[in-house]
């Protein structure tokens, strides 16, 4: 029996650990707020006024230990019931951890002990949060209104709205009723539309939107295909759609196939082809072989782009160099290319032949840009000065000029002679004196002054800059 019993309390504590951590990683991506409360007065809040939830405290707990028995397998009898501490307990100790050092294990803590008791009496615990200074109400009442909104709570609701105008009030709502979808996205619709206008249920919607995409993807979009085409209804369409792609790739991928092509679609095959590649790099392959046209290339470029990341460059370039039409596709060239010069662009030099010559000026152009990324100047100079005069060189001399124009405007001034163009070559010397003169003017001029690549009168052109 105490076995029993301990297993059930381990039970309980785990859950409320795997609550505490739900709520916490929701505000992660939260932003600092004014420290200025305008909060309605705690008077206009009574605590009679609990009745407004139909649940009574008891039900609440019978409702919290059924989830858990649903979850854990485990039979919780009456008699071997987890006993919830009382709200005076839970203050006391929530007074405590407001006194203790502020640190992640205090902090957390205190997060378990206002979902703890937001559990039991979301009432009680929004009325003692609302004694606490501004800073610890940032913390602690998102928290609160994440674990309010498993249930539907009349009392949370109208709070919520009384208190529409308190900059916090969004990021409060937010967790509520993305809290509540997770439960009962259309009950959450439902009190959504009661409290809020059309003008103001545009984040709170994408909140619901997000937890029922990941709930029931068809039921989702079937609910908004039946609202009025507008903006926000396509965001929300594309929303819904990417938590889908998340979720369940494979299954996104038929669906995101079908749609009418636009920029949204592109987007989302962009996606798709992300997440199957995280999956299964050659089934993204697949599947991308079988779009066509422009939206082919999106999802190649996509799927080269995480072949060549996860460290396996060379596999990707022998895809892209058995194809003479990925080559001649300038997104797909580029995405494996550049991220193949992240990895290995000593890879590219090797078999920098092997590309058709058109595109052999983009190939060199990223191998200069990794070279110059990693500051391996000297290792650049030996391959540069393999470089035949044309094209080719000239590619290596803009990133070379581009990558030292402000931290070594010498070295740029250097490579900026190389350039074929007359013109393109002056303007590339004048934004390399102009940086070099930053830091020593009279070299800049004598470098100006002593080039033999400019005429006499693009001389005087440039050093009336440098003067001015």
């Amino acid at each position: 029996m105490n076995t029993v019993r301990s297993l059930n309390i381990k039970t309980w504590k785990l859950g409320i650990l795997t609550l505490a951590c739900f709520t916490l990683g929701f505000l992660c991506h939260a932003t600092l707020f004014s420290k200025n409360s305008d909060l309605i007065p705690n008077g206009k809040i009574s605590f009679a006024q609990s009745k407004i939830n139909n649940t009574t405290s008891d039900q609440r707990t019978n409702s919290y230990n059924k989830s858990l028995q649903e979850s854990s397998g485990l039979t919780i009898k009456a008699h071997h019931q987890p006993v919830f501490k009382s709200a005076k307990q839970i203050k006391k100790q929530i007074t405590q951890l407001n006194k203790a050092p502020n640190n992640s294990l205090n902090d957390s803590i205190l997060n378990i002990s206002i979902a703890e008791w937001a559990q039991v009496s979301p009432e009680e615990a929004l009325q003692h949060l609302l004694t606490l200074n501004n800073q610890e109400q940032q913390k602690l009442i998102p928290v609160l209104m994440a674990v309010a909104g498993q249930n539907k709570n009349n009392f949370i609701e109208n709070w919520l709205q009384q208190n529409k105008q308190h900059k916090q009030h969004a990021y409060w709502a937010q967790a509520y009723y993305h809290s509540y979808a997770h439960s009962a996205p259309e009950a959450a619709l439902q009190s959504l539309n009661e409290h809020y206008s059309a003008d103001e249920r545009g984040d709170l919607l994408s909140s619901i939107i997000d937890a029922w995409a990941k709930l029931n993807i068809d039921a989702t979009l079937n609910w908004l295909d039946q609202q009025q085409t507008n903006t926000l209804t396509q965001e929300l369409y594309n929303r819904a759609i990417n938590q889908y792609i998340q979720q369940d790739p494979s299954s996104a991928a038929l669906l995101v196939t079908k749609l009418n092509a636009s920029d949204n679609k592109n987007q989302l095959i962009s996606a798709t082809a992300n997440a199957l590649a995280q999956q299964d790099i050659y089934g993204a392959l697949d599947w991308a072989e079988t779009l066509q046209g422009n939206e082919r290339a999106i999802a190649l470029s996509t799927v080269m782009n995480d072949w060549a990341s996860q460290g396996i460059p060379e596999a990707a370039l022998d895809y892209v160099l058995a194809d003479n039409n990925l080559q001649s596709n300038s997104d797909v060239l580029v995405a494996t290319v550049s991220n193949i010069a992240n990895h290995d662009h000593y890879l590219l030099i090797e078999r920098l032949s092997e590309f058709n010559e058109s595109n052999k000026v983009i190939v060199v152009q990223e191998i200069a840009n990794a070279f110059m990324r990693q500051d391996h100047v000297n290792d650049f100079e030996l391959w540069y000065q393999n470089l035949s005069n044309g094209a080719q060189r000239e590619a290596a001399s803009v990133a070379a000029i581009n990558a030292n124009l402000r931290k070594r405007p010498q070295l740029a001034f250097k490579y900026a002679e190389n350039v074929i163009s007359s013109q393109s070559r002056k303007n590339y010397l004048a934004q390399a004196a102009k940086s070099w003169a930053n830091e020593s003017p009279a070299q800049a001029r004598i470098a100006i002054e002593t080039t033999n690549v400019l005429n006499p009168e693009q001389k005087q052109s440039i050093l009336k800059q440098l003067t001015n």
